[in-house]
């Protein structure tokens, strides 16, 4: 990485990296690979592309990192898909609580979730943190410095204290003070 914050625009092509640069892949890029959710057909150039620039990281060696608050995101949306599919197959509307209790799906999560796991584990480095009262209390204190929730705020504090590249799709990222601020980030998006 260089001294100068750079965004590139996957969507342009790829620009050159060199091996040794890690790579931090965001949820909502994970998301798109290993959730089961369904995206929109507009959506099918972008998530390709993604696709093939996390292909072409692996193929060239970069370490990809994700934290276990992203991978906790992941799951979350795994469950939500499922238990979406589920009352749009019922025609009724249950809480996800009930959704829960019900073991067939509950196993049908169960394995989706391994799946998605495993395909996460295999590919990257996951970094393991955790949600503590001080980085609650430093998110609420800089509220007014980034747009972003609880747990990309405390991600990009872990991940990006000492500069990194990152990979995604989140807008927020883009609109940050904090990160507009930081010369040592280079933000790769659609």
């Amino acid at each position: 990485m260089n001294g100068d914050r750079l965004i590139y625009s996957l969507s342009q092509g790829f620009p050159p990296v060199n091996e040794d640069d890690c790579f931090f892949v965001d949820a909502n890029i994970l998301c798109f690979f290993h959730s089961g959710q369904i995206y929109k057909p507009s959506d099918k150039t972008k998530i390709n592309i993604y696709s093939n620039f996390i292909s072409h990281l692996m193929s060239n060696g970069n370490k990809l990192s994700i934290t276990s608050l992203n991978l906790q995101e992941v799951l979350y949306v795994i469950e939500k898909t499922e238990w979406e599919n589920y009352i749009t197959k019922i025609s009724q509307k249950i809480s996800p609580k009930k959704y829960r209790a019900i073991q067939s799906e509950r196993l049908n999560v169960k394995k989706k979730m391994s799946t998605a796991f495993n395909q996460i584990k295999e590919n990257y480095d996951i970094v393991d943190d955790a949600v503590t009262s001080q980085k609650i209390e430093d998110f609420i204190l800089n509220l007014d410095t980034h747009y972003y929730d609880p747990i990309d705020h405390i991600a990009f504090n872990s991940r990006f204290a000492n500069g990194f590249n990152c990979i995604t799709n989140d807008s927020d990222f883009k609109k940050d003070k904090i990160f507009s601020s930081n010369s040592q980030i280079n933000l790769y998006t659609y």
